[in-house]
């Protein structure tokens, strides 16, 4: 729509001529829906983030832990081993029963195999934390592609906001 005519006196910020807007308003629009988005998956990413820093605090933890019981079953075991090491010579001389003697054996196999569990279990926490520090390494870069995202959607919009005011034609001066 033109709104002047030849000659006509205007004035600073009369609207000369519009053009048809409905295309830029409507890429506008998806624009803005895109930023929206955007920002709805930073959210998201950030809530995963802390999830899982909070799930590698808890895998350290548990190392932590494990390796405590690691450790003192590895004790209950060298004493267990003592225990027998001592039965063996009483056992032969019998001062010790067959009986007793069959039951520190088997208190050191026992604590020897619990202690071995327990090892197995410190690597087996220690491999989760391995995990979750890779998980939280790519929840890191998802964020990172997120904000990008947020930044190009903003740029995007910008630019369409800048379209939009193409289609106004206004007076820049008196005249």
């Amino acid at each position: 729509a033109v709104h002047v005519s030849d000659n006509q006196w205007v004035h600073t910020g009369d609207s000369l001529v519009d053009i048809d807007a409905r295309d830029y308003e409507t890429s506008l629009a998806r624009k803005k829906a895109g930023l929206a988005v955007s920002e709805s998956n930073l959210k998201s990413a950030e809530a995963a983030f802390k999830l899982m820093t909070a799930r590698l605090a808890t895998a350290e933890a548990t190392v932590k832990q494990s390796k405590s019981e690691a450790v003192a079953s590895q004790a209950n075991a060298d004493k267990a081993a003592a225990d027998l090491k001592r039965a063996e010579p009483l056992s032969k001389q019998a001062v010790l029963s067959q009986q007793e003697y069959d039951q520190v054996r088997a208190a050191a196999t026992a604590a020897a195999a619990t202690a071995a569990a327990d090892r197995d279990k410190v690597l087996s926490d220690e491999s989760k934390v391995a995990e979750a520090r890779a998980q939280l390494d790519t929840v890191r870069a998802a964020l990172e592609m997120v904000d990008a995202q947020i930044r190009q959607s903003d740029a995007d919009l910008k630019a369409a906001e800048l379209d939009v005011s193409y289609t106004r034609i206004v007076a820049p001066t008196n005249g």
